[in-house]
This record gives structure tokens, sequence and C-alpha cells, in this order.
């Protein structure tokens, strides 16, 4: 993960949400681990139906900052 200027985040924690509300499927919230610089992962975060889905990504920098990146992605 980088910042807006494209900087290493250097992220103590990293929350990964997964909604589908028109297909009725409520928040999934699953914690990722870090795999190496920068990145992160969710072994058990599965994703059914396909179609799209919102996703929101918390990653806790410090006590005070917690940036949030939000967008959707389109599963086949």
């Amino acid at each position: 993960m980088t910042d807006e200027a494209g900087a290493l985040l250097a992220a103590k924690e990293v929350t990964i949400t997964a909604s589908k509300a028109q297909a009725g499927v409520e928040p999934i919230r699953r914690t990722a681990q870090p795999t190496g610089t920068g990145e992160w992962r969710s072994a058990d975060l599965l994703l059914v139906p396909k179609g799209e889905w919102s996703i929101r990504v918390e990653a806790l920098v410090s006590d005070f900052e917690k940036p949030i990146f939000e967008g959707t992605i389109k599963l086949q």
C-alpha cells in the first residue's frame, strides 16, 4: 500500500471489509496479515456470489491516523 504521493504506507494493522448489499450479503470483515514490504493478505476472505462488490480497506498507521481506501471490484 502507498499513500497519495506513492510513498510506502507503513501500516500496523489492515482490515478489509467486503459487502454486496444488492444480493443481501452483509459486510464481511477480515484482518489482513503482512506478506512483504507494503503488501497485506487475507487468506480467509471468500466472496460469493459473482458480480460487483464494495471493498473498504482500513490501514491503521498510528494511534491518530487510519487512512481508508474504498472502491468496487467485479468478480466473474
